[in-house]
């Protein structure tokens, strides 16, 4: 069975945390058809969904540049996002 949309930003928010803090993480920007999966899913649950993206977890999720190879996580108080690249050792 593969990953939902949910699950998978759920992974990607856990990865941002686990980097630059648990309250660290103020938004994410993920592919355009994951945010498109997301916020189906997120406006089926009832949750926070706009024109720009919606909420997961306490985490405004929003699109990724074109261009952008990875998706990328925004710390509160910094101007630029950092990039949520594959740990060591990931596959």
């Amino acid at each position: 069975m593969e990953p939902t949309a949910i699950t998978i930003v759920s992974q990607l928010i856990t990865d941002a945390r686990t980097r630059f803090g648990a309250d660290a993480v103020g938004r994410l920007d993920v592919p355009g058809d994951l945010l498109d999966d997301t916020m189906e899913a997120v406006l089926q649950l009832g949750g926070s969904v706009d024109a720009d993206g919606c909420v997961v977890e306490g985490v405004t999720i929003r699109e990724l540049p074109a261009g952008e190879p990875v998706s990328r996580a925004w710390v509160i108080g910094e101007d630029a996002p950092r990039p949520l690249t594959p740990l060591e050792g990931d596959g």
